[in-house]
């Protein structure tokens, strides 16, 4: 079920307030995902990586990859570590605010 069907569905339960938080919630997850995102583009094509390349040498599945990439999934705490192993850069660099 996609966020706004569960926030149409439960709106009869929840407080306008409580709706509108839920919605700058995942604006910031949103915002939080793009950016690691963009930060693992620009390391890896400063390393002159291909998306596959760097999958492999994380782990990922390079589809998988694509979607870290542009910021429409979340990453496990897992994932990130994979992917800042693979950059040989420390997680926190990779989720560090620019």
């Amino acid at each position: 079920m996609r966020f706004q069907e569960v926030i149409l569905k439960n709106t009869k339960e929840l407080s306008l307030q409580q709706v509108i938080s839920s919605a700058k919630l995942r604006r910031l997850m949103e915002s939080i995902d793009t950016k690691f995102g963009f930060r693992v583009r620009q390391l890896r094509t400063s390393l002159g990586l291909s998306q596959e390349k760097l999958a492999n040498m994380a782990g990922i599945d390079r589809a998988h990859m694509g979607h870290i990439e542009r910021g429409t999934v979340s990453p496990s705490l897992k994932k990130v570590s994979q992917i800042a192993k693979a950059l040989n850069v420390s997680a926190e660099s990779l989720v560090a605010d620019h």
